[in-house]
């Protein structure tokens, strides 16, 4: 868990770097595309992160485990 965090620690701390100052002002039109390109890559990957978090939580296998049990037995009625 403590290197998870302190990844996600980094990672905010490298996008609060990006907010500072006039960077984002600066850029060219054809930069800015570049950068709009990446931040929906790296949103991607920050909305895998969520649904990966949640779905390997126990509850949630219990709750799978449960559903894929009840359409087993309704399966066999």
């Amino acid at each position: 868990m403590d290197d998870t965090a302190a990844a996600l620690d980094r990672l905010a701390a490298d996008l609060n770097l990006l907010l500072c100052g006039d960077r984002l002002a600066d850029l060219t039109d054809a930069e800015r595309w570049l950068v709009l390109a990446r931040i929906g890559a790296v949103q991607r990957r920050v909305e895998a992160l969520v649904v990966e978090t949640v779905a390997t939580a126990a509850v949630v296998r219990e709750i799978v485990n449960a559903a894929q049990e009840r359409t087993i037995c309704r399966s066999c009625e």
